[in-house]
């Protein structure tokens, strides 16, 4: 069993981009995850997602629209990324776990048959964890997570930098990266303590050989901090808006 601890609420307005003409990043978990296909793309929207190094396209996260009934389950995600996002061969779709999928044995069945159902291999999969599930994780949730990684599916925390993760938690898990939360992003580089801590996490990851993902990035000078202490990708504001799948671009796309 995965054991959950509850979790912070979303905030119920979304992060305001400070560029005119910019609609808002809404942010949120793709819940009710299951094999069945979505219908349409009216619910889902993408986060782009990009290299800091070069600035290449690097995949994209899966957001919920305010406006969605529910959200789409795993697979309909997974072909909304690859039918109508014209993504490319190496590029990664990252997804948050809902916190109500709390069964390990559930968890892995309904990941691996989304990658049956849509033939996306598993290395372009990467899953959003939330810190405190990481912390209480028992012998049988390490056992979902590595058979998870043997199918080629990356495992990230979710808003590293601000909460309980430690050494520790991060040498006994099958992790293949961190994502900054915004709330240290947002900061960044004038807080001089939210740069510390952020020069730290990201030292902390490479150290780990985990890589690290920047989130909410809002401007310029944020994006050359982030390169400029080793964080390997971006996402936020500054990459675009959420686009819907049938919007994102299908030229100039492979990395």
């Amino acid at each position: 069993m995965i054991a959950i601890s509850p979790r912070a609420p979303l905030p119920s307005q979304p992060d305001r981009v400070r560029r005119p003409g910019r609609p808002h990043a809404a942010y949120a978990m793709a819940d009710r995850m299951s094999p069945e296909p979505m219908a349409g793309d009216a619910a889902v929207q993408f986060l782009r997602r990009h290299s800091l190094a070069d600035d290449r396209p690097a995949g994209a996260e899966a957001v919920c629209t305010r406006h969605a009934a529910r959200q789409p389950p795993l697979a309909g995600l997974i072909q909304a990324f690859l039918h109508h996002g014209g993504a490319g061969p190496r590029e990664v779709l990252s997804v948050a776990l809902a916190e109500e999928i709390t069964r390990s044995d559930r968890l892995l069945g309904l990941v691996g048959a989304a990658l049956a159902a849509t033939g996306l291999p598993g290395d372009r999969l990467e899953l959003l964890l939330g810190e405190a599930m990481l912390v209480e994780i028992d012998a049988d949730g390490l056992l979902v997570l590595s058979a998870l990684r043997d199918l080629g599916v990356g495992l990230c925390i979710d808003g590293f930098g601000v909460g309980v993760s430690s050494l520790t938690l991060l040498r006994r898990l099958p992790l293949t990266a961190v994502k900054l939360a915004r709330t240290l992003v947002r900061g960044l580089p004038g807080d001089r303590e939210d740069a510390a801590i952020a020069r730290a996490a990201i030292a902390t990851a490479h150290t780990m050989d985990l890589a690290v993902i920047g989130d909410g990035v809002e401007s310029e000078h944020q994006r050359a901090f982030l390169a400029h202490c080793g964080c390997n990708l971006g996402q936020g504001p500054l990459f675009g808006p959420p686009l819907r799948a049938a919007l994102l671009p299908r030229q100039g796309v492979l990395v």
